[in-house]
C-alpha cells in the first residue's frame, strides 16, 4: 500500500505514486492485467493542512489538472491525457453495467413527461 504524504486531486502526483506502488509489488516474468487502484480517506480540499516539509508547487498542479479537465470537456475524454497513462488502448471498459450518472450530468437526469390527452381536466 502506498499513501500519499499529503491529500491530493492531482492526477499527475496519483500517478507517480501509482508508479512507486507497482515498482513496490513488481516481480519479473509474471504475466500482469489492468488494476485497480482503491482511494481512500476523502476529505474537502479547504480542510487540507499545509506542510512545511512539502516541495511541491500545489497551486500549480491544480491550474494543470483544471486545464486538462477543461480541455477534456471541451474536446472529449482523453483529448489530452498524461503519457504514463498509456497511448495505445487494446481493451475496452465493460460499459454494460455502468451506472448512469444522475448526479453529475444534466443530460442522463430521468425525465417525466405527461401527456396532456390523458391528464385530468381541473374543475
Amino acid at each position: 500500500m502506498v499513501e500519499f504524504p499529503l491529500p491530493t486531486d492531482a492526477t499527475s502526483e496519483m500517478l507517480e505514486y501509482a508508479e512507486m506502488g507497482f515498482e513496490q509489488i513488481f516481480r519479473p516474468n509474471y504475466l500482469y492485467h489492468k488494476v485497480g487502484i482503491m482511494l481512500t480517506d476523502f476529505s474537502p480540499a479547504q480542510q487540507n493542512l499545509q506542510s512545511l516539509f512539502d516541495t511541491k508547487d500545489r497551486s500549480k498542479m491544480a491550474k494543470i489538472t483544471e486545464f486538462l479537465d477543461k480541455v477534456n470537456k471541451d474536446y472529449g475524454e482523453r483529448s489530452l491525457f498524461y503519457a504514463s497513462s498509456g497511448v495505445a488502448r487494446p481493451w475496452q471498459m465493460k460499459r454494460n453495467l455502468k451506472s448512469p450518472h444522475y448526479t453529475t450530468e444534466w443530460n442522463q437526469s430521468p425525465v417525466a413527461k405527461v401527456d396532456d390527452k390523458k391528464r385530468p381536466k381541473e374543475r
